[in-house]
């Protein structure tokens, strides 16, 4: 029985942050999916978690790319304004 204090997934959630770890190839490249997954399904994510990834944020792979990331930008739209339609795409 998981403990009210101590989120934890169930086994199809457990299954999803495998599935996300599979896409990339360093497994700590799945952390921004997983955590978001997190947020979803507990309305949250603590704020020992958030000091953690802002301590890492500067953190790179062997490779030199970065461990923590954002994850691009969301589908672009047209919002309309007093001189016309501008394009916007915010950050996700």
């Amino acid at each position: 029985m998981a403990d009210a204090r101590r989120p934890e997934f169930n086994s199809d959630q457990l299954a999803e942050v495998r599935r996300l770890q599979g896409l990339y190839p360093d497994k700590r490249g799945a952390l921004l999916p997983v955590l978001r997954l997190a947020q979803e399904t507990f309305g949250y994510v603590s704020l020992e978690v958030e000091e953690y990834v802002n301590r890492h944020r500067n953190e790179r792979d062997p490779a030199g790319h970065a461990v923590v990331v954002r994850n691009g930008t969301a589908r672009p739209r047209s919002v309309t304004t007093g001189v016309g339609p501008i394009p916007v795409a915010a950050p996700s």
